[in-house]
């Protein structure tokens, strides 16, 4: 897990192009270009593996910038199915899309958000993990 103590420059080479970005947790580079996002995920590993094990690691970029991910782990709390607000984590959004996540995925979570409505226990234990994975 990795926090941000400080950011003394914010990117504005683009808009961030999901509309979840600043409320999801994930895809905090998304308002960098795509090159930029690898260079700075590649710094970032360099640093965490050199220090203690002198190893190097690279990036390896995916083909398309999105709709690349087969695997998501969501989060159904509060009536909501999605992954975790950024700042804290006890607390899910409602996902209505992931520019990462293959779209096949984004109508299987509608489906299933209907379905946990449903089954909902007022006043219960409302929290569950759901994992959609592709083979």
């Amino acid at each position: 897990m990795v926090n941000v103590l400080s950011l003394t420059n914010a990117s504005s080479s683009r808009k961030p192009p999901c509309a979840h970005f600043g409320d999801c947790a994930g895809c905090a580079l998304q308002d960098a270009e795509y090159a930029a996002q690898l260079a700075a995920k590649s710094q970032f590993l360099e640093t965490l593996y050199a220090g203690p094990w002198g190893t190097r690691v690279s990036v390896m970029p995916s083909p398309r910038e999105f709709r690349y991910r087969n695997k998501a782990e969501l989060t159904w709390r509060g009536g909501a199915l999605g992954f975790r607000r950024k700042g804290d984590p006890r607390i899910a959004f409602q996902l209505q899309d992931c520019l990462l996540l293959d779209e096949r995925w984004i109508p299987v979570i509608a489906f299933l958000t209907a379905e946990l409505s449903k089954r909902s226990q007022p006043g219960g234990r409302d929290f569950r993990y759901v994992i959609l994975k592709d083979a």
